[in-house]
């Protein structure tokens, strides 16, 4: 879990322990005359590899693993005076109940929430069930129609939804509308 604001702490009261990256260099290194190493990350990084590397097959292919990291580290830093690993133990009874009950309250809503979103779906699905022959026509379909000679009285436009409707239709395809008394009536 680690310290909260221990970093910005040591950053803040020994601003000489945080060497900037353009100081840092392979050629020229700054000396440094201790290495405080936390094992946790080491260890976790060697044992749950990222793409493109594969997880170790045996403990002895992890502890090679964590040997070299811890090497590399110190071909890096090169430490003069002294190397401290810190490695935590065990975690307490009450901190391994508490991971597990958040673990399974995680997945407990990521079930529910799954559950509810094929449930909005499959209502979703039932509202936009496709007409089993096509009813509307385009404004771009009516144009067409009216352009080969057919009267405009063939067609008529919902006021309320303003979708065209043909004019054997009493109420509109979409919202139900009453077809609007002709003009003059």
């Amino acid at each position: 879990m680690g310290v909260p604001g221990l970093f910005s702490w040591v950053r803040r009261q020994f601003p000489e322990a945080i060497i900037p990256e353009e100081v840092w260099s392979k050629s020229s290194p700054a000396p440094v005359s201790s290495l405080f190493v936390d094992l946790n990350h080491i260890l976790h990084a060697c044992t749950h590899p990222e793409y493109p590397y594969e997880e170790p097959s045996s403990r002895e292919a992890m502890l090679e693993a964590i040997l070299l990291y811890i090497e590399a580290l110190l071909a890096l830093v090169q430490p003069t005076d002294l190397l401290f690993i810190a490695v935590d133990g065990p975690p307490p009874r009450a901190k391994m109940n508490q991971q597990r009950s958040r673990r399974f309250l995680a997945a407990m809503e990521a079930a529910d929430r799954k559950r509810m979103q094929e449930q909005a779906r499959t209502a979703l699905a039932s509202l936009l069930v496709p007409p089993a022959e096509p009813k509307a026509r385009t404004a771009t379909a009516v144009r067409a129609e009216l352009s080969r000679g057919a009267a405009a009285a063939s067609v008529w436009s919902c006021p309320a939804c303003t979708l065209v409707n043909p004019a054997a239709r009493a109420s509109c395809d979409a919202c139900g509308g009453a077809r609007p008394a002709p003009a003059g009536q």
